[in-house]
């Protein structure tokens, strides 16, 4: 039991918010752009490559830093950095999940295909961008969320407007929560060299967070005015709910105490997921017609008043 709980670690699973928050984006445009429903043979793609893209991602994040983590108070116990697991057993379970995700990929149209094969390398460099560039989240959000732009490209045969501007979104959120996110590590970060958004931006951190909130309540209402056919009738409704959901982010981020690394951790694993799963619950909620049935059934009812 020990041996597969450090497996498990070494994946990540026992921490599934980011699986979450790469998931979530895609089952967006999934429901948002499909003319009717997707199906669910191609929500269960979508589901398990996550898993396994957030997965991969982690190895090799691990592998290439596991002389950093070592150092790191937060990261010191990952397997590979505290030597539980050897490189090379790490890699043989990396080429597993390339073979996995590979399967599933092809099972996609051939823009999705091309898209997912650009994804490989880019993810496979994200860890040495922070060695690199002074904005290492930028990286992230630009390839975290290309999963958005293969979502569209199964539902709709092309990258629409809606697509893009959902794409844009996801893309501000990720900017936004792995901003939060670095602020754990700031000391570390200092301390080793490392670049990330905290130490970049300093005291302007919080006010950066905002303008990508910000940003990202511009970028859905283009997505939600963008859309056509028989989804228009509903973009006031959209466009209402998921501003909200991103008002409570916007509202939390305000009340988060950056200087506490362990008060940011929480926001991070609890607040963000649930803020990206409101918005899908709200996109599900339109597209059953759940509010407007509800709406219906109070004032047959004579509620309120």
């Amino acid at each position: 039991m020990r041996d597969v709980n450090i497996w498990l670690h070494l994946l990540r699973l026992h921490r599934p918010a980011g699986i979450w928050l790469l998931l979530l984006p895609p089952l967006w445009a999934l429901i948002l752009l499909s003319p009717a429903w997707p199906s669910l043979r191609l929500i269960g793609i979508f589901c398990l490559g996550a898993v396994m893209t957030r997965s991969a991602g982690c190895l090799i994040n691990d592998l290439l830093d596991r002389h950093f983590d070592a150092q790191v108070a937060r990261t010191k116990d990952r397997p590979l950095a505290a030597g539980q697991i050897q490189a090379r057993q790490a890699c043989g379970l990396l080429a597993l999940l390339m073979l996995g995700g590979l399967g599933l990929l092809l099972q996609l149209s051939y823009l999705s295909i091309l898209i997912g094969l650009l994804a490989v390398p880019l993810i496979g460099l994200y860890p040495l961008a922070k060695r690199w560039l002074p904005l290492p989240q930028a990286w992230l959000a630009v390839v975290f969320n290309l999963g958005v732009l293969m979502a569209g490209a199964e539902v709709e045969g092309q990258i629409s407007i809606s697509c893009v501007g959902l794409y844009l979104m996801a893309l501000c959120w990720t900017l936004a929560y792995d901003t939060i996110y670095a602020c754990c590590d700031l000391a570390d970060d200092q301390r080793l060299g490392l670049h990330s958004a905290a130490r970049l931006l300093g005291h302007w951190v919080k006010r950066f967070i905002g303008l990508c909130y910000g940003l990202m309540a511009l970028s859905w209402l283009v997505a939600i005015v963008a859309l056509d056919g028989q989804r228009n009738e509903n973009r006031w409704l959209l466009s209402i709910l998921g501003l909200f959901s991103i008002a409570c982010l916007v509202i939390k981020a305000i009340r988060l105490r950056l200087a506490e690394p362990a008060t940011c951790l929480r926001h991070f694993n609890r607040v963000q997921p649930l803020g990206g799963l409101a918005i899908l619950l709200a996109i599900v909620a339109v597209k059953l017609g759940v509010i407007g049935t509800i709406s219906s059934v109070c004032r047959a009812v004579g509620w309120p008043g």
